[in-house]
């Protein structure tokens, strides 16, 4: 009976798959036998890894073929609308439809990705006023007031009881806002996780990662992570040692390139939603083991201000979810 490596190099041979996608298809198997090989002998491990990695990829495809649908069915929309829209003197105008797409003021038949950003953003903000208000920014100083009370919001929100129930408050209504973001970006045709235990949002200041040096900022942010919770972005495993030193490797080339590192034309076929569809989750992938490890990065690599990170990451998913929505 054929290994599953000659089953992949079968495939490769075909012209199935292509020699990268075997070699991570392989990295998936060998994790999962490796698994099953706790409890059974090598035959059943390995017909238990080959079940387990079926179910996944079926599971796979079909979330993929989920976003293609919701994806179609956008095109679909902007297609009909372009196509029918006409100008003041009644005749097509494409380029003033697009225009319309992107930005209007409630004259052109159809909603905005501008108009919709904002309509999100706004209900936020609505549900997180007392937020906004305790944290208001001093006319005369420039500075926070209550810095303090943020700091532990921030605990809260990361899973450290602080005993004090206006932050425990605040931190659920944040993590209530960016439960509902999730769902409506995914229900767009998104494909974000729900991650148990806390969670907040970590923005990265690319200058100050140059400024650095990749090697520096491995250095720094690597024993502040919490690898057991963290997924190798391939497989959506455990991370290796060699996984982790590779994935720091690309996330610090996605932050201080844009993305521009993972832009090729083999990973974007489906255009800017397709793009949209996966990077929020990707943006997922750095975990802290506490509080206090998400706020030193935060203060050397991040923005500073972790009340800027959280509406920061709200204006991000509105804008988004505008897009996909469209």
């Amino acid at each position: 009976m054929p290994s599953f490596r000659d089953c992949l190099n079968s495939a490769v041979a075909q012209g199935a798959i292509s020699k990268e996608e075997a070699a991570q298809l392989n990295d998936r198997f060998q994790t999962e036998f490796a698994q099953a090989r706790m409890s059974l002998g090598d035959d059943a491990a390995a017909a238990a890894a080959k079940a387990r990695l079926e179910a996944d990829l079926r599971a796979e495809a079909i979330e993929r073929r989920r976003r293609v649908l919701l994806q179609d069915a956008a095109q679909d929309r902007l297609a009909e609308y372009v196509s029918g829209y006409r100008g003041l003197d009644g005749k097509a105008d494409v380029f003033d439809a697009v225009l319309n797409l992107i930005e209007n003021h409630g004259f052109a038949g159809t909603s905005s990705m501008a108009g919709r950003q904002k309509a999100i953003v706004s209900l936020v903000h609505g549900q997180l006023a007392d937020v906004l208000s305790a944290f208001r920014k001093s006319t005369l100083t420039g500075r926070r007031f209550n810095r303090p009370l943020l700091t532990d919001v921030v605990r809260e929100a990361l899973g450290d009881a602080t005993g004090k129930p206006e932050a425990k408050a605040m931190a659920g209504a944040v993590q209530d806002v960016f439960e509902t973001l999730r769902q409506r970006f995914n229900a767009a045709g998104g494909a974000i996780g729900k991650i148990e235990g806390g969670y907040l949002p970590q923005f990265h200041d690319a200058r100050a990662l140059l400024n650095a040096g990749k090697q520096a900022w491995k250095d720094f942010i690597r024993p502040l992570l919490d690898v057991e919770r963290m997924r190798d972005p391939l497989t959506g495993e455990k991370l290796t040692p060699a996984r982790l030193e590779q994935s720091l490797d690309a996330a610090f080339d996605t932050v201080t390139t844009d993305g521009w590192a993972d832009r090729t034309a083999q990973r974007t076929p489906q255009g800017r939603a397709g793009m949209l569809a996966a990077q929020r989750a990707d943006h997922r992938f750095l975990h802290f083991k506490d509080a206090d490890g998400w706020l030193k990065y935060n203060e050397q690599f991040g923005k500073g201000d972790p009340l800027k990170a959280i509406f920061e990451h709200v204006n991000g998913m509105a804008r988004d979810i505008a897009a996909m929505e469209q």
